[in-house]
This record gives C-alpha cells, sequence and structure tokens, in this order.
C-alpha cells in the first residue's frame, strides 16, 4: 500500500511540474511574440516612409537606362554594364548585338559571293570597300554549319580590320561558335577559331565565359517572359527585370544595404546583406531595395531572443531537474518493489526445489531399508538417490555460488583440466536421472581436450546447461552435447530439440531470476540463478557464452573455451 502511495505521490509531482511549466513557457512565448510585434511596427514604419520615394527613384532611374537603346551609337560595354536585353518574336538577347539576328537576311549564295569579293578587294588593298562586303556576308540566313562558318569568317575578318579591338565583333563570333541555336561547327573548325581568337585577343577566356553568362541570362528571360504582355515588371534572379512595350529589357539588380553607404540601386553587393534581407524577405511579398537601420533592429531582435532563449532554458533546467527526482523516486520504488518479489519468488522457488530431491532420497531410502528387495532394485535405488544426491548439491552449489558473486568474494582454482574426461564424467552423473526421463542423449566429446579452467566450475557450468535442456527439450527429448575445436578454439555445445527462447528473453535470459512467461516454462521448477551463475563462472575462466536457435527446433547453448 505504501508503494502505491508513493508512486501515486510522485506522478502528482510530475503532473504538476508539467503543468507549470507548459504556463511558464505560453507566458514567455507571448511576452516575445509581443517584443516581436513592437520590432516589426517599427521597421514597417520605416519602410512605409521609404517606399514611396524608391519607387520614383527606380522609375527615374529604369527611363534613364532604356534611353540608351535609343543611342546606339554607345559601346556594347554600356550595354552589357547596364544589363540591358532586347526581344523579338519572344525571344531575349544582350542589346548591342545589332547583326546576330540581321533583319533582312541572305541567302547562302548572295553572302557567300560578298564574302569572296571581300576577300578580293581585301588582296588589293581596298579595305574599306571589303569591309562593306564583310558586313553584307553577315547578314547570311543559317541553315547548316557552312553557312554559319560563312558568317563566322566574315566577323573574323571585320575584327582583322578593327584590329582585333571591336568588343561588338568578339561577342558575335563568340555566340556563333557556342551559343546560336540549332546549329554547330563540327568540332575541328571551332577549335581552329577558338585558337585563333585565343592567340590573337587578350583575355579571349573573360571574354568567352562573360558571352556564356549574358546567353545563359537572356534564355532565363526568354523563359521568364513566356508571352506576358509588356509592359511588367518582374522578379528574376534577385533582380528585378522590367520589359516596355517596344520590347527592350533591363535588370535591375536587388540589394539591401544600411542607412548612410554610398552604394547605390545599380550596384551589385558582393557581401552576405545580413539580417536586413532576411527581414525584408519575410515582411513584404516582392523583396524591395531600401535603406533600413539594421544594426539597430538587429540588435533588438537578438535582445529579445536571447532573453527568450534564457528563460526558456531556465524553465527547463527546472523542469529536468523536478522530473529527474520524480521518476528517480519511482524507479528506486519500483525496483525496492520488483527485489521484493524476485527474492519471494526466489526462496518459494530453491525451497521447492529443495524439498523434492529431499522427498525422493528418503523414499529410495525407506525403499532400501525393506529387507524384500532385489539386488537390481536395490542398484536402481542406489543410483537414484545417487542422482537426487548430484542434483541437490548442485542447486545448494548454485545458492552458495550467487551468494558469493553477489558479494564479490568468490576464487576460483584455475588449472589446466582434461575437459574430454571432465565432461564424460558430468554426463555420466545425469545416466540415471536420463534413463528417468526416457531422454535421448547423443554425446560427440573429442578425446584429448584440455584447458585451462577451474574444474569443479566447469563442472557446474555443464551441469546448470544439462539440467535446463532435461527441463525444456520437449515432447521429442533429444539433446545432443558436443566438444570439439574449430579455427584453433575449443567449443562446447549443449543442444536441445524442446520449446526455445523467444528473441525477446534471449538478451535477458542471463540475467539473476529471469525466466519465461510461458506456460511451458512456468509448469518446470526453477530458481532462476542457473544461467547467471553460468555465464558469471565462465567469464571469470575468461571463457564466453551465447545462445542461438536450434535448427528446426530448440535451443544451442554455446561455450567459447580459451585456447
Amino acid at each position: 500500500m505504501k508503494h502505491w502511495f508513493m508512486i501515486t505521490l510522485s506522478a502528482g509531482l510530475l503532473i504538476l511540474l508539467s503543468v507549470l511549466f507548459i504556463l511558464s513557457c505560453n507566458l514567455n512565448h507571448r511576452q516575445y511574440l509581443a517584443n516581436m510585434q513592437a520590432i516589426k511596427g517599427d521597421l514597417l514604419a520605416i519602410l512605409n516612409n521609404e517606399t514611396s520615394a524608391l519607387r520614383n527613384r527606380i522609375m527615374t532611374r529604369e527611363k534613364e537606362i532604356f534611353a540608351l537603346f535609343d543611342q546606339p551609337s554607345y559601346p556594347f560595354d554600356l550595354y552589357a554594364a547596364n544589363h540591358l536585353f532586347k526581344i523579338s518574336e519572344g525571344r531575349a538577347s544582350p542589346a548591342g548585338f545589332s547583326d546576330i539576328t540581321p533583319q533582312n537576311s541572305l541567302d547562302t549564295e548572295t553572302a557567300r559571293r560578298a564574302l569572296g569579293l571581300g576577300y578580293e578587294l581585301q588582296k588589293s588593298n581596298r579595305g574599306e570597300k571589303a569591309r562593306e562586303y564583310f558586313e553584307t556576308a553577315t547578314r547570311i540566313a543559317i541553315r547548316n554549319p557552312d553557312d554559319l562558318d560563312t558568317r563566322i569568317s566574315a566577323h573574323i575578318e571585320l575584327l582583322k580590320a578593327s584590329d582585333y579591338r571591336s568588343t561588338r565583333i568578339v561577342f558575335g563570333i563568340l555566340y556563333a561558335l557556342f551559343d546560336y541555336p540549332g546549329t554547330r561547327l563540327d568540332e575541328e573548325r571551332a577549335k581552329k577559331y577558338e585558337e585563333m581568337l585565343r592567340k590573337n585577343i587578350p583575355h579571349f577566356d573573360k571574354f568567352k565565359k562573360q558571352s556564356m553568362e549574358m546567353w545563359k541570362t537572356a534564355n532565363g528571360i526568354t523563359r521568364a517572359i513566356s508571352d506576358r504582355p509588356a509592359p511588367f515588371k518582374t522578379i528574376y534572379e534577385q533582380s528585378i527585370l522590367s520589359v516596355n512595350v517596344k520590347g527592350q529589357a533591363l535588370l535591375l539588380p536587388l540589394e539591401a544595404v544600411t542607412q548612410g553607404s554610398s552604394n547605390n540601386i545599380m550596384q551589385v553587393s558582393t557581401a552576405d546583406p545580413g539580417p536586413a534581407a532576411a527581414l525584408l524577405h519575410q515582411m513584404r511579398s516582392i523583396p524591395i531595395y531600401t535603406w533600413i537601420p539594421a544594426k539597430e533592429f538587429e540588435a533588438r531582435t537578438q535582445s529579445a531572443e536571447r532573453a527568450y532563449r534564457l528563460t526558456n532554458i531556465m524553465l527547463g533546467v527546472l523542469l529536468v531537474v523536478m522530473t529527474g527526482m520524480g521518476i528517480s523516486i519511482g524507479i528506486i520504488l519500483k525496483r525496492q518493489h520488483e527485489m521484493t518479489r524476485q527474492k519471494s519468488s526466489f526462496v518459494s522457488a530453491v525451497s521447492h526445489e529443495l524439498r523434492t530431491p529431499m522427498a525422493l532420497i528418503r523414499l529410495y531410502a525407506e525403499s532400501l531399508a525393506s529387507e524384500d528387495q532385489s539386488s537390481s532394485t536395490r542398484e536402481r535405488y542406489t543410483k537414484a538417490i545417487m542422482a537426487e544426491t548430484d542434483r541437490l548439491s548442485a542447486l545448494v552449489n548454485n545458492v552458495l555460488d550467487f551468494a558469493r558473486m553477489e558479494k564479490e568474494n568468490m576464487t576460483l582454482n584455475i588449472r589446466d583440466t582434461n575437459l574430454s574426461k571432465l565432461c564424460n564424467e558430468a554426463l555420466d552423473s545425469f545416466h540415471f536421472r536420463i534413463e528417468k526421463e526416457k531422454i535421448k542423449l547423443k554425446s560427440r566429446i573429442q578425446p584429448g581436450l584440455s584447458a585451462a579452467v577451474d574444474p569443479l566450475a566447469m563442472t557446474q557450468v555443464l551441469f546448470n546447461l544439462m539440467d535446463n535442456a532435461i527441463k525444456y527439450s520437449g515432447e521429442n527429448h533429444h539433446i545432443e552435447v558436443e566438444l570439439f575445436t574449430d579455427g584453433g578454439k575449443k567449443y562446447l555445445r549443449v543442444k536441445d530439440d524442446g520449446i526455445g527462447i523467444p528473441e525477446s528473453l534471449k538478451p535477458r535470459i542471463f540475467t539473476p531470476f529471469v525466466r519465461g512467461e510461458d506456460d511451458r516454462v512456468t509448469a518446470q521448477r526453477g530458481s532462476g540463478i542457473g544461467l547467471s551463475i553460468t555465464r558469471q563462472l565462465l567469464e571469470k575462466m575468461q571463457c564466453s557464452i551465447r545462445v542461438f536457435d536450434n535448427i528446426p527446433a530448440g535451443t544451442v547453448f554455446e561455450v567459447i573455451l580459451p585456447s
């Protein structure tokens, strides 16, 4: 009654502490949300003040950049630096490439005739006239790799005429070599042109990388517009994509900077935007470039989060300590109850096991006292008394060994021992009991095997394993004992084809007082300490034991002996 009262008291204390912890956490969380809401409100007020002016600045900047399209004389680098693109037939391309998709394409024969005339004029030192024909040849309509080769050849002659300084022509050639849709030069011709360009153009690889990135962006913009009617704005890879009714497009990189910075709206940030950008992404459906006092809001946010976490940690530590105390009390009480139950069960089981062999010894002794018994009957009764005496002695030894091990004062006399002789003698002591139980025993003892063990302890081990096998050998009553060597190691196996051991019980089978709950197990008398003593004795002799299923049924105990 006292035990259950203490368990109920511990459980009630644990529930009370849990409720108090949940209430405290809830209050702490509400305070944290209120603080964060105040910070967010202050930040939104600043953003609202900046947004109107910011929109006007963006619109002004867009007009200035779109005005570059009306000045075709500007160098190509200016178009590239401002991320300008033109859209034709639903496809985007970098601005400044007027000859990439010529409006008035020429057929193959006309373009090649113009290229040939350009070569002839060039040989006769009429360079100005030759450039006109080369310009004409670049307008060839591309239908196959040979047409593409004609255009590249014309571009290269124009590049030579500019002393390899025209950026626009360089990018035009790179586009034709690496990015032209649907058509490619064969590897040999492409490699020849690339080696020639790399030889004559400084920083050629840089131009090549920039060209590939521009066309990658152009292809991405093509997918982003997806037949949307102009004008419109959208977000494309951390940039604002603006498209006007003239089929012109520009990218404005998005950036979050701290108040007072000299960065302007067109500058691409190379540093991590930090927590300011994260706040912007959370509070607006479309991120927008603006100036905010990032450090102030970051400090306020961190302070609120730090206070929230610290309070939670303190509450958690308090809960863990109190919960640990309650659980410890419960575990102690449960263990005390379990130990009391196990000791009571142990005393009852040992008392029963002691009474049984003693009663049999008395019965056989009284029968021997009668003078009208034949010599064969007397011999049988004498063997029975000896067998029950051995069994009683083994049970007493188990109890004594268990007590010594509990006090950790047990010592063994380990010496070189003839295992084969020891096993045969131990099995002989079971002869009468095996006959009585009608058990079929099969032994395969390899002769001449020895090991460094305590003979008495080893005999006790074999007795416990045989006793278990006899008790739970099942209906077929087959037991097999083996002693052999394999791979330099010595093995002792005791097999039965009985009821077996459930998988859930195997990890605990060598624990004191542990027995199966099967009716066929509980029907057999036993103290629950035999296997525990067996393992401890083997460990003291530097041996080991394992248990596994026999095939098709039953259990195998395998002892691995020292070399």
